[in-house]
């Protein structure tokens, strides 16, 4: 390579080395800068920890590739990764923590109330179309049972209850209106009604009057047990009063002195056991006439709603008027849920009432069970309806104030220091009351609606919960260094991180390529250096220096990677560093020759020059001393003996594990040798080449 471009390749290298440290330097500040944040309480703590990443790091960058090409195992290789890997992590970490932290600045104050109003308010609206959703669902469901509801009444085949076939009016009147009954009387105008109304050849008008006579006197029953009830109350407490007066005298007259005329005792014994007596009777013939009243009023209710059926029907006394008054409430924009409820709990009594009265065959009795079967659906679903007009009802003003900025407001918090404390309990407000959301359950697998399904309101819950840890709380620099990753604004933290590596891998990347460098002229120095060798002992490269002998001889470092089953070797041939590609790991340093495209072991033999018997063979001995001698190759092993003549230019390679080196064979001395192998040329003749392994 001319001067020139050493030079500037020279030059090239300080540059990026230069700025390896420059970038090192900056490194060492920012990761020191987030370890005293996070990590330690005192800031010489964090430098000279920064200082030890940052140096650990330096090195690595610049020698890490060498490091990897010089080592000779699969495990020394892994722990050097892992080592960068470790450094590089806990050196980026620390400097993007404080690299994000002046990067966000006063605006995360801003942004995290933002982020946290935006969780909020998708929440918010998400239980909303729920509930909406949920609501129009149960709405759909009401309107398709009203009618079926209705078609079913109307499908039964008695239009009309025969009250007679159930009643008999004589045992009615003997049970209610006997003459002891304090309800006699009335009893005996209700049953007189009751037989006219329910006669066969019975007018409309006559049951109409019936009904008005039966509801009048429904109200004088029931205002005689109003006035019955105070002096029920009367009656007690004078039995109460006679009872502590006869407990009295009793005791009296136990306690009566000796030799005392007891009459007056015994008077008074027998004067307080009468009142009692007479009291208790009251008490017990008030109480038997409310017992009449009540009777009666019962029996009475009961009477108007047997009048109800045998007037309208079953399909328009218990179904018609009501239902299609439900019906057409549910057409309404705001559905009146409590009346709907009302008009519906109205209906399931009527048809309880029914069941009560029996029928005339099994088969209508299952019309009316199967009939109440499906109000009762009806009425849970109602129940259900008005649940989630409740809860809708609930949330309106949560919307209304957010829309109005009354509720998170951006502004207001700014200028208030405990903004933080009214958002939480903001927060834990709206947790409440989507916790008491109704949950969404279908009548059937085929009903279920998937939408509605989704929606969890633990779910829902964890993310305002997960709002509040995030934006409303305090955070140690770490956890703040997530928290901006994970934020809807991260671009900054995206930046920041990609920043804090950059200064790292930036030097990584410098490292690499000043290794390859270093390397590549490094080798084109050691190549130069042995063919200026051989120039000088030739005066020119000589022929023989690059010519193969009777076999191909190479010496094997030890060093090699192994991938996909084949192990690549550092090798050095004729004086030339190169890889070989073997099959096994079980190659030691040392010399081999080549077989058939495989590498075999030396094995020791004496020299033969062509024309001898069993030559011509090359010399290999083991722990020996070679010494040049008047151009004579003369090896000692105890004994000292001459191999044959040798050009005193012939190459001598001299091999260590580590290096090796080219010199000439005038210039051994007595260089002793592990193994040494005397290489012949092609033909046999002569000694090519020398190869020694030194000890």
């Amino acid at each position: 390579m001319k001067q020139g471009a050493v030079t500037q390749e020279s030059g090239v290298l300080t540059l990026l080395r230069i700025c390896t440290v420059l970038l090192a330097v900056v490194s060492f500040w920012s990761t020191a800068q987030g370890m005293k944040e996070y990590t330690f309480p005192d800031g010489w703590q964090a430098y000279a920890a920064s200082l030890g990443i940052q140096g650990l790091l330096l090195g690595l960058n610049f020698s890490l590739p060498t490091f990897l090409r010089y080592s000779r195992k699969n495990g020394q290789k892994i722990m050097l990764v892992l080592l960068s890997t470790v450094v590089l992590v806990c050196s980026s970490w620390f400097s993007y923590l404080y690299i994000a932290q002046w990067a966000y600045g006063d605006s995360w104050d801003t942004e995290r109330r933002l982020a946290a109003q935006e969780v909020y308010r998708e929440q918010l609206f998400d239980a909303d179309d729920y509930i909406e959703r949920y609501q129009r669902t149960v709405e759909l469901s009401l309107a398709d049972e009203v009618t079926a509801l209705y078609d079913q009444a109307v499908a039964m085949d008695a239009n009309k209850i025969d009250v007679n076939e159930h009643l008999d009016w004589t045992e009615e009147r003997e049970r209610y209106a006997p003459a002891s009954s304090a309800a006699a009387d009335i009893m005996n105008q209700v049953i007189d009604a009751m037989e006219d109304a329910t006669d066969e050849n019975a007018t409309q008008a006559t049951r109409e009057q019936a009904t008005s006579i039966l509801t009048a006197l429904q109200e004088t029953l029931q205002g005689r047990i109003d006035a019955v009830e105070p002096r029920i109350d009367t009656a007690t407490a004078n039995v109460g009063a006679a009872s502590s007066r006869l407990q009295l005298a009793q005791t009296n007259l136990r306690n009566a002195p000796n030799d005392t005329d007891l009459t007056p005792y015994i008077n008074a014994v027998t004067n307080a056991a009468q009142n009692y007596d007479y009291t208790l009777a009251q008490l017990t013939r008030l109480e038997q006439e409310r017992g009449d009243y009540q009777d009666a009023l019962q029996r009475v209710a009961y009477y108007l709603t047997t009048l109800g059926m045998a007037q309208d029907g079953v399909s328009t006394y218990y179904i018609g008027a009501d239902l299609r008054e439900i019906q057409n409430e549910l057409f309404q924009t705001d559905p009146d849920s409590e009346r709907m409820q009302t008009i519906a709990a109205e209906i399931f009594n009527r048809l309880q009432s029914a069941v009560d009265l029996g029928s005339a065959s099994e088969e209508a009795d299952g019309d009316y069970q199967a009939l109440l079967s499906q109000m009762n659906r009806f009425m849970q679903n109602l129940t259900r309806y008005g649940e989630l007009k409740d809860a809708k009802a609930t949330l309106q003003p949560f919307i209304e104030r957010l829309a109005d900025g009354k509720t998170l407001p951006i502004d207001a918090s700014a200028q208030s220091g405990g903004w933080q404390a009214e958002w939480v309990a903001q927060f834990d407000d709206l947790k409440a009351v989507i916790s008491g959301l109704p949950v969404y359950t279908a009548d059937t697998a085929a009903d279920t609606d998937s939408s509605l399904l989704r929606f969890d309101r633990t779910a829902v819950s964890s993310a305002l919960d997960r709002a509040i840890r995030n934006y409303l709380t305090k955070h140690n620099p770490a956890q703040q260094g997530l928290i901006y990753l994970e934020s809807p604004y991260k671009g900054l933290a995206i930046f920041s991180m990609f920043l804090a590596f950059l200064f790292d891998i930036a030097a990584f990347v410098t490292g690499v390529i000043i290794d390859s460098m270093s390397f590549d002229r490094s080798e084109r120095e050691d190549k130069t250096e042995r063919n200026d060798m051989l120039r000088e002992i030739g005066g020119q490269a000589p022929a023989w220096a690059v010519t193969h002998g009777m076999n191909r001889y190479l010496f094997l470092t030890g060093d090699y990677n192994y991938l996909d089953g084949v192990a690549t070797y550092r090798a050095i041939e004729d004086g030339e560093e190169t890889k070989v590609d073997l099959p096994d790991l079980n190659h030691a340093a040392g010399f081999y020759r080549w077989e058939n495209g495989n590498v075999a072991p030396v094995i020791a033999a004496g020299l033969l020059f062509k024309g001898e018997a069993n030559g011509p063979q090359d010399g290999v001995y083991q722990s020996c001393t070679l010494t040049y001698n008047s151009e004579h190759l003369i090896l000692d092993q105890g004994v000292g003996k001459s191999l044959g003549s040798i050009d005193p230019h012939t190459p001598v390679y001299q091999f260590t594990n580590d290096e090796f080196e080219v010199a000439a064979a005038r210039d051994l001395g007595g260089i002793s040798a592990k193994t040494a192998v005397v290489a012949l040329n092609a033909d046999g003749t002569r000694i090519a080449a020398v190869y020694m392994l030194l000890r």
